[in-house]
């Protein structure tokens, strides 16, 4: 062994500590670490503190044909089994959709949409229950990441995802 340097059990104890994936990952448009995409045109931004809004904003859009889409990913992988909570404040932004779909996309990457849709899972949700709160979507093992699409029957909220591991 060499001189200041610690013995393998050590060393593998300390690998394990630094490569062991974030329990909670939370992501927003303030996130460093993670990130939200907004595509296509047309959003809007609300800011106002009695919104309740996740770290004071959030995004809105009116409804459409699933042009406009919100995706929220971590940049490191997401290795194990984690509960997906989305968050959304309650803006007066006009009448709130209550079929708002939220597309879970989990395990390996796969070459082409197709071989990928079947890891997929969509949850709808309704935007007038709930405001200011995290709202249980669904489990997944290795989430890649959170699409939510403006096919809908009102205005979208975009605020926020939180990934919680339950399991390695």
């Amino acid at each position: 062994m060499k001189e200041n340097t610690p013995p393998a059990a050590v060393v593998l104890r300390r690998w394990r500590i630094y490569t062991e994936p974030e329990r909670v990952v939370t992501v927003d448009d303030q996130t460093i670490g993670g990130r939200m995409l907004l595509c296509g045109g047309g959003w809007h931004s609300d800011a106002r503190p009695q919104s309740a809004n996740h770290d004071g904003g959030c995004f809105w859009t009116e409804p459409g044909s699933g042009s406009r889409t919100a995706t929220w990913r971590n940049d490191d992988p997401m290795l194990g089994t984690y509960k997906i909570y989305v968050y959304y404040g309650h803006p007066e932004v006009g009448r709130l959709a209550t079929d708002a779909p939220f597309t879970i996309v989990s395990g390996p990457p796969a070459l082409g949409r197709v071989a990928a849709e079947s890891n997929e899972q969509t949850v709808r949700v309704n935007f007038n229950q709930g405001g200011g709160q995290w709202h249980l979507l669904g489990m997944a093992k290795k989430p890649r990441y959170v699409e939510e699409s403006n096919a809908a029957n009102g205005v979208i909220l975009v605020d926020a995802v939180r990934f919680v591991r339950v399991a390695p």
